[in-house]
Order: C-alpha cells, then sequence, then structure tokens
C-alpha cells in the first residue's frame, strides 16, 4: 500500500500487489493474469515441489479461506466441506503457508487466562488473489460481495505487517467473549457492538 499513489489504493486492493495483475490496462486483462497465475501454480507449480495434492482438491480448499479469510480456522468445517479428514486440512494448509500464499495469524494467549481463543485465524496473502479465486472482477462487484470487508482487512494485515520491523511477531487478540480486555454486562452496549 505504500508503495503505490493514495489514487491507487482501491486498485490495488482489488488486482493485489503482483506487477503484472496490477499494472494491467483493464480489470478484465488484471483478472485473466490472476486466473492463469493461479491456474499455473496449482497445475505446474505445486507438483514441482513433490505436492501430489489434487489441482482442483487444493483449489476447493484455496477458495474455502477466501471465503473464509479473517475468521478462525474451523478445520473440522473444511474437512467436512471438501470431504477429507483433519490431517489433510492441516497438509494443505500447511502447504499453502509454506509457498506464502496464505497466512496462518496465530491467536496471542501467552500469560494469559483460560478464556482465550487459541485458533489461529487464516488470510489469502494476496487479496487480488482471492478476489480471483471467489470470480469478484471489479471493484464494484467486490463491494456488493459480502467478503468484502474480509479482503480489506487482510489487505490492510499484509500491509501492516511488511511494514513492521524485522522480527516482528504478528497475532491477533480475541477472548472467548470477542471483546478484548472488555466486559460489557450492559445489553444495550453489547447490541451496539454487534453482538
Amino acid at each position: 500500500m505504500l508503495e503505490v499513489d493514495a489514487a491507487d489504493i482501491d486498485k490495488l486492493w482489488v488486482r493485489g500487489g503482483f506487477p503484472r495483475s496490477f499494472l494491467s490496462s483493464t480489470d478484465d486483462r488484471s483478472m485473466e493474469w490472476r486466473r492463469n497465475f493461479i491456474a499455473t501454480y496449482l497445475e505446474r507449480d505445486i507438483p514441482q515441489f513433490g505436492s501430489r495434492i489434487p489441482a482442483e482438491a487444493l483449489r476447493r480448499f484455496w477458495t474455502m479461506l477466501a471465503h473464509n479469510q479473517t475468521q478462525m480456522l474451523n478445520a473440522a468445517n473444511l474437512a467436512s466441506g471438501l470431504g477429507v479428514d483433519g490431517k489433510t486440512v492441516a497438509s494443505y494448509l500447511d502447504l499453502l503457508v509454506d509457498l506464502l500464499l496464505v497466512r496462518r495469524l496465530p491467536a496471542w494467549h501467552q500469560n494469559a487466562g483460560k478464556r482465550m481463543v487459541k485458533s489461529p485465524k487464516v488470510y489469502v496473502r494476496d487479496s487480488g488473489i482471492a478476489h480471483a479465486l471467489l470470480r469478484i472482477p471489479d471493484k464494484e462487484a467486490l463491494l456488493g460481495h459480502p467478503v468484502a470487508g474480509q479482503t480489506w482487512e487482510s489487505f490492510v494485515i499484509e500491509t501492516l505487517i511488511s511494514v513492521a520491523p524485522e522480527g516482528t511477531e504478528a497475532h491477533y487478540y480475541r477472548t472467548s467473549n470477542r471483546y478484548g480486555n472488555r466486559s460489557y454486562s450492559d445489553t444495550s452496549q453489547r447490541k451496539a457492538l454487534g453482538d
């Protein structure tokens, strides 16, 4: 985000940070490049790393992560949706994390009470790739899509992590009651905050 003009931030969010996608002359050409990138990665590049995961299964998994990014990882739901077991989901996720395509953001739970959430959140690291996986072609379609806030959050998280000092470890913080270290006894306060 810090490498483009302020007027181009929305374009960067929609198209992502790969230069050929971002610099494409039209949204359609950008989308075509991202779809080709995804297909090439799944069908040619990942198998060269020794992975024997079927390309279509990995595509479905990656797309499911794009739909569920910024949420806490629920491996059981993902496994059920794919028709595989939890170990298979873990191996798919490890592969995408190792290839820097997905970020697994751990929960902060050091020296905290028992009521801390400990599941990681998962993000597709490039917002343009997430939009291609979800078949969102442009800003207008994105703004009307339920994942707009989630991909914006992912975009911001990646930007913040990229400018953090070397050695910084990123985490998210959430208690089991969803409100960090605050407690709300007044029902109207909880409702105002979206509970």
